[in-house]
């Protein structure tokens, strides 16, 4: 529980600290500004896209309306202020810069707009993603083994073999994708308004056990009505106690994430090629898990409670819904270096993470139905639960992004989303049964987090 909020403190402080580093200021180079028939790029301009500064005078890029002014024409270029705007413009005139941050440069800025066209008002982009996320989590809950024959699947013998559970069940990476389209609201990209989906590919793990694969085989628990380990054998050689064959077992774990948010841009601050801008919204999410156990074997022991030859099949089913509904606030800022940006995201989304559970079994003799109890769903947690809890969601996004027109950029980048706290199968499952009945297994919700961590590769666009 610790760590859960030393990464929320971590978030905000994160986003704290970024914008201690910004200031208001209104009236700037917008993003990806202009549209280069020959010329040097312009670092003062944003977006990707090279700048013409040939020839003011040519081609309609001089506006008639500077450098007639006496005011702007009392001194020579000053080399020692580059990296403006002003300084291309008015090195060419022979006329003296501005000053940063002055009346006369929000002034500039306006009469170059009429000149080389008005900033990009639609702004999207197309993602794909390799992500890689936490593994489902079912520590103690050890819910298949192999075993000497003797050990009969116990756990704690000498020659018991975990299949599955007892930790934290892997698979390999999976692939997403990213949507992102928006508007800007002014000629000056002061504020803008856009949204965002993101879809990982369902992942699917588990096991299929056999007999041929294993000639033993069982479903662990812990028996509260004796105390001791016990478990339910499915395949054992011979005809003698518990004894069974034709075995097989299938445990299968699926997940499903999805995310999306609705969010408002603010510009803060800009300063040559580096801009800072405040972002705030709306955000959603949403994790489900399905956990699902299903054995079948041919009973062997003809001295025990079930008839030998008996075809038995147990059914196991436990699933999770987890949503989220929240604000977001954090800081976006992008550094240009050339026809090279740099993109930093962070942020984070406070809310409410609604929970539900669905815990179902079956048991079944010979295709007859006989109980609404599985191995580990029984009649004292089976059922439907739900309930609310607080959860925050950081994000972390760091992209690069190269000019390839003044309209599309390429990007790369890595993105980080952390969920404080979701329901999950393996969170919710009890392997303490009492075979006679009573009140274990019982239901309770206890949690986990969650997190994504993922590489990205796509196209940006603004026009």
């Amino acid at each position: 529980m610790k760590s859960k909020y030393m990464i929320l403190a971590m978030a905000i402080s994160s986003v704290a600290i970024l914008s201690q580093t910004t200031q208001a200021q209104e009236g700037y180079p917008p993003q990806g500004y202009g549209t280069p028939p020959v010329g040097m790029y312009d670092p003062g301009f944003q977006g990707g896209g090279q700048m013409s500064y040939a020839d003011p005078a040519a081609a309609g890029y001089y506006h008639p309306g500077y450098g007639m002014n006496p005011a702007y024409q009392t001194a020579a270029y000053d080399p020692a202020v580059v990296g403006t705007e002003q300084t291309a413009y008015y090195g060419q005139q022979g006329l003296q810069p501005i000053a940063e941050g002055s009346e006369e440069e929000y002034e500039f800025i306006e009469n170059y707009s009429q000149v080389v066209g008005v900033a990009p008002k639609i702004f999207g982009g197309i993602e794909y993603l390799h992500v890689w996320r936490k593994g489902q989590s079912f520590e103690g809950s050890l819910l298949a083994t192999s075993t000497d024959p003797a050990d009969e699947s116990i756990i704690g013998a000498a020659t018991t073999s975990s299949l599955f559970g007892m930790g934290r069940e892997q698979d390999t990476p999976r692939s997403g994708a990213r949507l992102t389209g928006g508007i800007w609201l002014d000629d000056y990209q002061n504020w803008g308004v856009g949204g965002r989906g993101l879809a990982l590919e369902r992942e699917v793990l588990g096991i299929t056990a056999t007999t041929a694969d294993y000639a033993n085989l069982g479903h662990p628990f812990y028996n509260t009505n004796t105390s001791l380990n016990d478990s339910i054998v499915i395949s054992k050689p011979g005809v003698g106690n518990n004894s069974a064959n034709n075995a097989t077992s299938i445990i299968r774990n699926e997940n499903n994430f999805y995310a999306a948010d609705l969010f408002i841009t603010k510009h803060l601050w800009t300063k040559h090629a580096n801009r800072w801008d405040f972002v705030t919204g709306y955000s959603y999410l949403q994790v489900e898990d399905a956990f699902s156990l299903n054995s079948t074997f041919t009973v062997r022991d003809g001295g025990g409670s079930i008839p030998q030859d008996t075809v038995v099949n147990f059914n196991d089913m436990f699933n999770t819904h987890n949503e989220f509904h929240g604000g977001q606030f954090g800081i976006m800022g992008e550094l240009q270096d050339g026809p090279i940006t740099w993109r930093l995201l962070s942020k984070i989304s406070i809310g409410q993470m609604n929970q539900q559970a669905t815990i179902a079994g079956t048991y079944f003799e010979d295709s007859n139905l006989l109980d609404n109890e599985g191995i580990y769903a029984r009649d004292s947690n089976s059922g439907s639960y739900s309930r609310s809890r607080f959860a925050f969601i950081p994000e972390f996004n760091i992209d690069m992004l190269y000019a390839l027109t003044t309209n599309l950029d390429l990007k790369f980048g890595t993105t980080f989303i952390y969920v404080s706290d979701i329901a999950t199968p393996g969170s919710i499952i009890d392997p303490r049964i009492d075979p006679t009945g009573g009140t274990e297994p019982a239901f309770n919700f206890d949690t986990t987090d969650y997190w994504m961590l993922g590489i990205n590769c796509g196209f940006d666009f603004h026009f």
